[in-house]
């Protein structure tokens, strides 16, 4: 649709879309070679858990399953025994088939409470869970490995069922790469588009998000100061600076889709730290958000917003539960001053219809607009 009406369709980038360029280099050969262990959790999710922890957890439900399933075929057995002496079939006296069930219903104490958690996480450990465990606790999209499944069902006229793990893990992989869907996506989007009065942009446009775009070299991490940038006073050019960027970052990303030797830096990294709060210090136009539960700007979001700015600045994680304020009156002056009286965003859901702050209150008309249905 995009190509057959470029001046007509318009995409933006949200933050799961830049999210995912960390495929290629977290599901590349040489991490996959990394013990679980070796593998950071999520920096901005202090409730996820480790990639270690989740493969010990997949590796103790496979044993459960497994001595639930050895606990019916011995009752099963046990049932046929029964049977075969009611048909009146000789047994000797001493053989009681209970006695015989319970020979078979047993659990190897070995199975799990002997194994170390390394050894236990490394007995389930492969490209399809690291990407479950990715979909599920860095990116905050559980069924996203199964809908893959289906989809490639759908597309090669099989049964779910027929498609296999590793032909998902290929196919989220090829998406991310040149000629992917999602990476064609990304090429043809936006951070932020103008059309006449209206701003489009995935979060939004705040009193710390406002001119500012990220530094080519900005990392993705919990930084412990934040991160340099530079500011673009004027809106049409602040947005094509944003989409600039994107552009650079792509570019980098395709070049060198994984770690370097000291995993220290991958292609693209400031695409990741783009859409993650923590790494621009709460300055992202990718995830800061107006929406607070369907509404824009209640008295608890001003509440929450009062006390994370009372935080140190140079505090990365300050800005998690951060709402940005609608009304603030300097952003407003800014945007009207280049023609702007409409911001509309989307990243946090706000039910079933759009959250709509009127323009009597700046001047401009903010729509937050994400349903959950789009």
């Amino acid at each position: 649709l995009k190509q057959s009406a470029p001046s007509r369709v318009f995409l933006l980038v949200g933050n799961r879309d830049l999210n995912k360029l960390r495929f290629t280099s977290e599901l590349s050969e040489d991490d996959l070679a990394r013990p679980p262990a070796e593998i950071a959790p999520p920096h901005w999710d202090p409730h996820a858990p480790t990639l270690s922890q989740y493969l010990c957890d997949i590796a103790d439900s496979k044993h459960r399953e497994k001595d639930a399933a050895t606990a019916k075929n011995a009752k099963d057995s046990v049932r046929g025994t029964h049977h075969a002496v009611d048909a009146g079939t000789a047994t000797n006296s001493n053989d009681n088939p209970n006695d015989n069930a319970n020979d078979k219903v047993h659990t190897d104490p070995t199975d799990k409470g002997a194994q170390s958690a390394a050894a236990a996480a490394a007995s389930v450990d492969c490209a399809a869970e690291r990407l479950r465990y990715m979909y599920k606790h860095t990116l905050g999209c559980p069924n996203t490995f199964e809908l893959w499944r289906s989809e490639l069902a759908l597309i090669s006229g099989r049964d779910r069922d027929a498609v296999t793990d590793a032909e998902v893990v290929s196919a989220t992989l090829r998406s991310v790469q040149p000629g992917g869907d999602l990476h064609n996506y990304l090429m043809h989007a936006d951070v932020a588009v103008r059309l006449g009065h209206t701003l489009f942009v995935h979060g939004a446009v705040d009193a710390k998000t406002m001119q500012f775009v990220p530094d080519d070299e900005t990392a993705f991490c919990l930084p412990e100061e934040p991160q340099p940038g530079h500011f673009v006073p004027d809106v049409d050019d602040w947005t094509s600076a944003l989409n600039s960027l994107l552009r650079r970052g792509l570019a980098a990303h395709a070049a060198n889709p994984t770690w370097n030797a000291a995993r220290t830096r991958r292609g693209g990294e400031v695409l990741l730290a783009l859409q993650n709060r923590d790494a621009v210090s709460g300055r992202s136009i990718v995830s800061n958000c107006y929406c607070d539960g369907g509404v824009i700007d209640t008295a608890a979001a001003a509440a929450t917003r009062a006390a994370a700015e009372k935080l140190p600045l140079a505090n990365p994680k300050s800005f998690r539960n951060y709402c940005s304020n609608a009304r603030d009156q300097k952003v407003a002056a800014w945007l009207k001053g280049a023609g702007v009286r409409r911001v509309v965003v989307g990243h946090k859901p706000s039910g079933d219809c759009a959250a709509v702050l009127s323009h009597k209150y700046t001047g401009v008309e903010v729509v937050s607009a994400d349903t959950s249905y789009s």
